[in-house]
């Protein structure tokens, strides 16, 4: 899986220029090869995205409970006991 971190707007902009990619390509497809290259990178893409959403899906549940931790340790320091 790629590594790749960044913005929104840096994975629209790689997606776009991925996306003009392929639809030249289509426009010069004239195989059955082709065809099915083109459907292989599509799927491969698809499942890296469902990969990188599920990271980040995992990551969102951590920062959560870091979070709990982080207010329950706080409250803690700060009421008297």
């Amino acid at each position: 899986m790629n590594e790749t971190k960044g913005s929104p707007l840096d994975f629209r902009k790689a997606a776009e220029a991925k996306a003009a990619d392929i639809e030249t390509r289509l426009h010069h497809i004239g195989s059955a090869e082709d065809i099915a290259a083109t459907f292989h990178e599509l799927h491969v893409h698809q499942i890296e995205l469902e990969m990188m959403n599920e990271e980040l899906r995992t990551s969102q549940e951590e920062l959560e409970i870091s979070g709990q931790g982080i207010s329950t340790y706080t409250t803690r320091l700060l009421l008297p006991t």
